[in-house]
C-alpha cells in the first residue's frame, strides 16, 4: 500500500511512498526511487488535496489498469 507525502507546492511534486514511512526518514518516492528526499509532512496524506500537485508518473502507480481481453481465433 502507499501514501501520498507532500514535498512542495511546485507542480507536480506530490508523490508516492510506502505506506510504513515513519516520519523522519527520507522518502524514496515510487516514481523515482533513486532519488530520496524529506518531505515537509510528517503524517502521511492519504488523498492530495491540490491536482495540479500530484506527480503524473506516481498516479500510474495507483491506477487500476484494465484488463485485457484475450481472445483464441481458431
Amino acid at each position: 500500500m502507499y501514501a501520498w507525502f507532500v514535498r512542495s507546492v511546485r507542480a507536480g511534486d506530490t508523490h508516492l511512498a510506502e505506506e510504513d514511512w515513519d516520519g523522519y526518514n527520507p522518502v524514496d518516492p515510487v516514481c523515482e526511487s533513486t532519488v530520496a528526499f524529506s518531505p515537509l509532512n510528517r503524517e502521511p496524506i492519504e488523498v492530495c488535496y491540490f491536482d495540479e500537485q500530484r506527480c503524473p508518473r506516481c498516479l500510474e502507480v495507483t491506477r487500476s489498469r484494465p484488463r485485457a481481453r484475450l481472445a483464441s481465433v481458431r
